[in-house]
This record gives structure tokens, C-alpha cells and sequence, in this order.
């Protein structure tokens, strides 16, 4: 990563001034990289063995690993599980871990203990995850496994932009 090292969102201990040229980021050497989110302060990835680490910002619980610390440095989250599909936008994250989706961050574990919550779908199970909007509502959009798309996040769904016909969240599109 290069860029500006605010928070330490480039991993790679540092948080002055910017990085010119790619650094590399502490503690995912030798991990094989699946997925990289790149965010508001923080960022975090994915290896192909479904660990999800992240770095940079933690004000907001983003690198949901069960405090508010920020971190210059790459920390595991507390998914207890193994991901198979990691999105992130704004300050909020989510894995598809098994059958179910955790997401932690702003909108879902912005209070003690700060760790991943699993979204509910009403027994539906989740098969693709899909991107979110970046700016307020923001939300995340689920592929079920029966082909539905369900959306959630921090809105109320009071202005309809779900797009399923009512003002109710979270609900199939």
C-alpha cells in the first residue's frame, strides 16, 4: 500500500507523512491475499485460507476485533470462523462466514464488546455478498441462496431506498 499514513491505514507501522512508493503491510507477509478492502481510515483483507485481518482506524470498532484501538499494524478480526468472501465500505465491514454474514464497524459493533454481530435474514441463507453505498444510509446488499437479494445497515428504511415497496429494513428487494 502507499499513500497517505493517517491512522495507519497503510499497515505498515507508521502514521506520518505519505508513502511515495508501496509498503509493505506488517503481519499478512506470506499470507496469500484473496480480497483487500480499502476504506475511510482503515482497511483490511482476506487470505485464502478465510482469515480477515484489518489495520488503520478502530475509533468505531472497524477492525472488529473487540476493542476500539486503532492499530498501525495488520490484527485479526473476531469472526470465529472461516470467510469465504469479505466487503467493506465507509466504516463497516462484513464476511460471509459459512451460512451466515458477520459485519462489525459504525453501524453494527460500535458499542461494547465491539466484536462482529450475524446479520438475521429470517431463515433465508446468505450465498453472495454485494457491494454497499459509501455515504449515509449506508448499506449492504445479500444474494440468498434461493436467488432474493435482501439489503441491510444503518438506515431505517424510512424514505424506501431499499427498494422493495415498503419502509421496513432489514427486506427483500
Amino acid at each position: 500500500c502507499w499513500g497517505n499514513q493517517t491512522s495507519g491505514v497503510l499497515g505498515n507501522g507508521q502514521t506520518t507523512s505519505f508513502a511515495t512508493s508501496p509498503q509493505t503491510v506488517t503481519n499478512v507477509t506470506g499470507r496469500t491475499i484473496k480480497f483487500i478492502q480499502l476504506n475511510d481510515g482503515f482497511s483490511c483483507i482476506q487470505d485464502t485460507s478465510g482469515v480477515v485481518s484489518c489495520w488503520g482506524d478502530n475509533t468505531k470498532a472497524q477492525l472488529g476485533n473487540g476493542n476500539q484501538t486503532s492499530s498501525t499494524t495488520a490484527v485479526n478480526t473476531s469472526i470465529n470462523g472461516t470467510a469465504s468472501q469479505l466487503i467493506a465500505q465507509n466504516n463497516d465491514s462484513c464476511a460471509l462466514v459459512g451460512s451466515t454474514v458477520k459485519c462489525w464497524g459504525q453501524a453494527f459493533s460500535n458499542s461494547s464488546p465491539f466484536t462482529p454481530v450475524t446479520i438475521n435474514f429470517g431463515g433465508n441463507t446468505p450465498s453472495q455478498l454485494g457491494g454497499g453505498t459509501t455515504f449515509n444510509p449506508n448499506l449492504t446488499c445479500v444474494v440468498m441462496a434461493n436467488s432474493t437479494v435482501q439489503c441491510f445497515g444503518s438506515t431505517a428504511n424510512g424514505s424506501g431506498e431499499l427498494g422493495n415497496g415498503t419502509n421496513t429494513a432489514p427486506a427483500n428487494v
